[in-house]
């Protein structure tokens, strides 16, 4: 890493005993702690700048932004560029070479404030840092032979903004940053430590790639507290988080129970807590299960608090405030129309403002795919159906060309490959968006789907019993219940649909398959009363529902799914009292699979 002090000479030139003074005030209280927090080492100092090592890429870009948060609204600017290459190091620990070169000569493009990275450390980082990045392409760098490739820090300015008009306390931190703290171990046996250590280590991996633009300190860095008392405050102060994730493990034999609880580390409030209790033989198992549950819970604490505090701070929003706000109208609560339509206009408006963000595209674009899945799929005609797809995977490209490990985005490709019938298409695209998260309680529930299509409903009931294991608490808990419902009515397993439908209609009740899935297992076990009670809520969604209205809107039209359902689900319907309907006029399977 090398930095460059902007305006320096001018500062010397006004008052010089001022401007030693303001530079020895930078060293020590911003940069060397930043260093010390990121495994970098101080091996040359300038007048106007400093040279630094990093034991891994990740660590100088985390330390970068760490300084550049720290000289918010500070009067000194810094210029920062970062480079990966061969080193010659001296006895006395100086080091020289291209390496250092390069990285010298890159902070010349930096903008004040700014971060720049050559080719070769962009490709290290890339993707794993929820940090967006613009290319600006090859320059010839002074006494370096072959063109150098250069990557820009976008939006520096929002990782850095100013919190404290919302949080109550003046200080330079990331919004959307959090510091996993080691878990204490309670368990009075110290041979324990592997598995408290085991687990934060993957939840400081698996939140990063849950949580889209989540700043995630580095497992170092949180590590140097262990065995302290943490105040979570001074905790967000030093490593400039938001919040702090905090936690004991407590094992007893083959029982173990696990404490965690999210603090604002701004003003010391508890956002989220939970207590999960399990059976410790299979270790490793565990900690998946627990991982994720956390995972997803800390997701919705964290952006549930961000989209309110944007809405209190007011003002005009900028482009990821918009997305932080869109993402809380869509995916926190049931995500039906309502929702998707609340959402829209603030991904729309972050767009006009900056057209190829990849958050505020790939937003967009889920928010139409979910929106399609869900509701319009059984609405629009065929031509406006394939206006809209091909609009949702503009938007999801646009998005995955610069963040192609995005999962939520190949999760949207999943939807709108199912709404046209292309299963099999689907199939491989949630597959591609689960093996990114594995944490994402949707993805298995799009994997289910797929395969209950297809006409796997066992294999599909395993995938969602799975999610419903690893995020009980869910936001999509309805979608789930009531895939399982489909499922289990598919197999002829009457009550078991009967009950997880049941408890889908309660959170989500515009979904007309709750109703249609209630109708035919109620008239399967002779409950006439009821299933004609559940097709009147059908029609309360669609007027017209009826076997006509099943040939244009069928989950699937693959053979393997109709041979299942004909004989449970249909069969249920007819003696539930669905009308056929002009079987004649709907539209056939083919003009389905044609839509795209």
């Amino acid at each position: 890493m090398a930095a460059d002090l902007v305006g320096y000479s001018a500062m010397m030139g006004r008052d010089e005993d001022g401007a030693f003074a303001a530079v020895r005030t930078l060293r020590h209280d911003i940069i060397q702690p930043a260093l010390d927090a990121h495994e970098g080492r101080l091996f040359k100092t300038m007048g106007d700048g400093f040279l630094a090592e990093f034991a891994s890429p990740l660590g100088a870009v985390r330390c970068a932004v760490a300084i550049q948060n720290a000289l918010v609204g500070n009067s000194l600017q810094l210029r920062i560029g970062i480079n990966i290459g061969d080193v010659l190091v001296e006895e006395n620990g100086d080091i020289f070479g291209d390496g250092v070169n390069i990285a010298a000569r890159l902070e010349a493009f930096a903008a004040p404030c700014g971060i720049v990275l050559s080719s070769k450390a962009h490709a290290e980082v890339a993707g794993k840092l929820n940090i967006n990045f613009n290319d600006l392409g090859e320059h010839n760098l002074k006494n370096i032979s072959s063109p150098i490739r250069i990557f820009s820090i976008r939006e520096l300015s929002y990782y850095t903004k100013r919190t404290h008009d919302v949080h109550g306390f003046e200080g330079d931190i990331n919004p959307l940053s959090i510091a996993i703290m080691p878990f204490d171990n309670l368990s009075g046996d110290r041979s324990q430590e592997y598995f408290c250590d085991g687990l934060v280590d993957s939840l400081t991996t698996d939140i990063a790639l849950h949580i889209p633009n989540l700043f995630v300190v580095g497992r170092s860095s949180a590590f140097t507290y262990k065995g302290a008392s943490v105040d979570a405050r001074r905790v967000s102060r030093e490593l400039s988080t938001q919040y702090i994730l905090q936690g004991s493990i407590q094992r007893s034999g083959q029982r173990f129970r696990i404490n965690a609880r999210l603090v604002n580390g701004a003003n010391g409030e508890q956002q989220w807590s939970e207590r999960f209790d399990g059976d410790a033989s299979d270790p490793f198992g565990v900690q998946d299960e627990v991982i994720s549950r956390i995972a997803n819970s800390i997701a919705g604490a964290i952006y549930a608090e961000r989209s309110r505090a944007v809405e209190a701070r007011g003002g005009e929003p900028g482009v990821m405030d918009l997305v932080l706000q869109g993402w809380g109208k869509a995916f926190l609560g049931d995500r039906s129309k309502a929702a998707f339509d609340a959402a829209e206009p603030y991904y729309r408006a972050a767009l006009a403002i900056e057209p190829t963000n990849p958050d505020a595209n790939i937003g967009l674009g889920c928010v139409i795919a979910g929106r399609l899945f869900n509701v319009e799929r059984y609405s629009l005609s065929t031509e406006e159906l394939k206006l809209r797809v091909n609009e949702a995977h503009k938007l999801l490209d646009a998005g995955l060309s610069q963040k192609p490990q995005a999962a939520m985005a190949h999760s949207a490709r999943c939807i709108l490959f199912a709404v046209v019938h292309r299963w099999r298409e689907a199939l491989s695209a949630c597959e591609l968006a689960h093996s990114l998260d594995g944490s994402s309680s949707l993805y298995l529930i799009n994997i289910a789907n797929c395969r209950t299509a297809l006409g796997d409903p066992q294999s599909s009931i395993e995938y969602l019993e799975k999610g419903l294991r690893r995020s009980p608490r869910d936001p999509n808990i309805g979608i789930l219940y009531s895939a399982l419902g489909r499922a289990h009515l598919l197999l002829g397993r009457w009550r078991e649909s009967i009950d997880y439908s049941l408890r889908s209609r309660v959170t989500a009740p515009t979904l007309i398959v709750v109703h249609l899935a209630l109708a035919a297992a109620y008239a399967q076990v002779g409950d006439k009363a009821q299933a004609e009670a559940s097709l009147a809520d059908a029609r309360k969604i669609e007027p017209n529902v009826s076997f006509a209205w099943l040939d244009a809107h069928a989950w699937s039209f693959e053979p393997a799914y109709l041979r299942f359902a004909e004989t449970t689900f249909y069969q249920g319907l007819r003696k539930a009292g669905l009308p056929e309907g002009d079987r004649l006029a709907a539209p056939s399977p083919a003009r389905l699979h044609e839509r795209t």
